[in-house]
Formats: C-alpha cells, sequence, structure tokens
C-alpha cells in the first residue's frame, strides 16, 4: 500500500472550507478534469454517502464513490473505476479548527496499491501532484469565497 499526504492551513473558517469541499461542482475549476458530474445521488445529503461523481478528462473517466460524509469534519471516498493501473485507491479529507487564526487546516491523505509492478515511483509522483492541486484549489476558493 502506497500513501500521500499532505496538511495545508487554510486561512478560512472550517465550515466554508467543508462546503468547499463537499460541493463537486467545484472540482472542475481546479482539478485537472474538464467536467465533474455528480451521477448518484448520495444520502441524504446529495453530496454524502453513497454519492458517486464522475470526472472526465477528455474521453476518459474517473468514478469515486464517498464512502464517509461527517460534516464539517471529514469526508472520504474510494475509487470505483479509473484507467490508471491502481487498485483500492481511496482518498480522505480532514478538517481541523484552528481557534488562533480562525482558520483550519486540511489533512489530506490518498491510499493506493499498484496494479504494475515498479511504478511506484511515478505513481506517488503522480498522486502527489493530483494531490496538491485539489488541495490548493479548495484552499484558493475557501479563501477568495471568504474574502
Amino acid at each position: 500500500m502506497h500513501t500521500v499526504s499532505s496538511s495545508t492551513p487554510i486561512a478560512a473558517p472550517q465550515q466554508l472550507v467543508w462546503e468547499v469541499i463537499a460541493n463537486h461542482d467545484f472540482y472542475a475549476h481546479w482539478a485537472i478534469s474538464s467536467q465533474v458530474t455528480l451521477d448518484v445521488k448520495g444520502t441524504p445529503d446529495p453530496n454524502g454517502v453513497g454519492d458517486v461523481r464522475v470526472s472526465r478528462f477528455g474521453p476518459v473517466s474517473i468514478r469515486e464513490e464517498i464512502t464517509m460524509f461527517e460534516p464539517p469534519n471529514r469526508m472520504a471516498y474510494r475509487v470505483v473505476s479509473s484507467p490508471l493501473p491502481l487498485r483500492s485507491c481511496c482518498s480522505e479529507f480532514l478538517l481541523v479548527t484552528d481557534q488562533s487564526n480562525n482558520g483550519c487546516t486540511l489533512h489530506c491523505d490518498i491510499w493506493f496499491e499498484l496494479m504494475i509492478p515498479l511504478t511506484g515511483p511515478i505513481m506517488r509522483r503522480l498522486m502527489n501532484i493530483y494531490a496538491q492541486r485539489i488541495v490548493a484549489g479548495i484552499a484558493g476558493e475557501a479563501v477568495r469565497q471568504a474574502a
């Protein structure tokens, strides 16, 4: 099992950052994908557990299912289908309030197994780039909305 982790302080209230994380409509603005759509609505929140979102990269798509939805602290998902040579790919966002500056810290962890031996360094690098882009997008959108 391989892991990519990051922790990013965000100068915006935790509830606002949560609203950005939970809204799949924002993801196409900063993810590598050109379009993100909701394929199956979650319960009880449409973006909650059971939600299946599809990220499209031209003709290629990745399907992710929300597996944990605990507002305003934690959301996790697993990749249901992907063209990447990965299996058992899961990710979790955890928000922790920072009382000293009215902001919060976003912890992002991604776990995955490889389908092709010896591709670990390349896949960790790709997943790290993806995680950095998503977290930077979440932080940027939340700070923009807080301003």
